[in-house]
Order: structure tokens, then sequence, then C-alpha cells
């Protein structure tokens, strides 16, 4: 199943690199909606992350995931206890290609495994 939410880019630089056009709609390729869909990341998490996240460019793509600061300004836009509820689902990443479409998203492991708590943390 396809995710189908429209999610808009913000302009970025880090590296010198121009950032994704500013409102474009982002899509999601085949294979990102199967790794969005077996690694059970919600949709809105990467729209989250997309809007949110810090981006970087990587192998000819942008990367999108949450740093401290970012953390900060999402918890001040959608509120403490919205973001308690959220916080377990945030560590996560997703990669962007030039033309907005989402390649792939996944865990951040860290070089660790993570403990099960999604299944808990799951939205509805």
């Amino acid at each position: 199943m396809k995710p189908t939410n429209g999610v808009q880019h913000e302009r970025r630089s880090g590296d010198g690199v121009a950032g994704p056009p500013g409102q474009a709609t982002l899509h999601y390729s085949r294979h990102a909606a199967r790794r969005v869909e077996a690694r059970a990341i919600p949709p809105l998490v990467v729209e989250l992350l997309v809007r949110y996240g810090q981006a970087t460019r990587r192998h000819g793509a942008w990367r999108y995931a949450l740093d401290k600061s970012s953390r900060r300004r999402l918890k001040t836009a959608i509120g403490k206890a919205a973001y308690a509820r959220l916080e377990d689902l945030l560590d996560a990443y997703v990669v962007v290609s030039d033309e907005n479409e989402v390649v792939t998203a996944a865990w951040r492991l860290d070089g660790r495994r993570k403990r099960c708590v999604r299944d808990a943390a799951r939205l509805h």
C-alpha cells in the first residue's frame, strides 16, 4: 500500500548545495512504500522528518533525520504531549531524491539493536 500524504520540503543548505524546491509534493517510490510498511514507519513520521529534520546531502540524495535542535523545533510546534507520544517513533531517517521522491526510510540504529517499542507506540 502506497502512502499518499503530501509533504512539503523546506529549503535548507548545509554544504553549499541548494535544497529541494520549497513547495514540491513528495512522492514515494515502490521501494520506499514497501520499506515504510515493512519497517512500521508511520507516514506521519516520514512527513515530520522531512518537514522538521536536518537535511544533509548524501550520495546524490537528501537524508532527513532529527537532531537535537530539530527535535526542539518539533516539540515546540506540536506540543509536549504529542511529542511524548511520538518520541519513540522519531529515531528514523528518510532519503529523498532530487525529484522529490522518497527513496527509502529506515530506523537509526547507531550501531546497536533497538528494542521494539514501536508496536506499543503505534499511532491510531
